[in-house]
């Protein structure tokens, strides 16, 4: 039997992943650092980092609207 406490946490998750503006913003970004990598190389952390800063951004507009 699962435990009620890691439920919010996989509600959470699964919200995240299944929220389409959040589909919509990571594969724009992913079609961007394709299309900039073609273009102008850029170092792999700032890549990382761009995603990074998408998720967090995603993350809080999901907990404050």
């Amino acid at each position: 039997m699962r435990s009620k406490k890691y439920e919010p946490c996989t509600q959470s998750a699964t919200n995240y992943l299944t929220d389409w503006k959040n589909i919509l913003t990571h594969s724009i970004v992913g079609v961007a650092i394709l299309l900039i990598a073609l273009f102008a190389p850029v170092s792999p952390y700032i890549r990382i980092a761009f995603v990074g800063v998408v998720v967090a951004f995603n993350v809080l507009r999901m907990r404050y609207t």
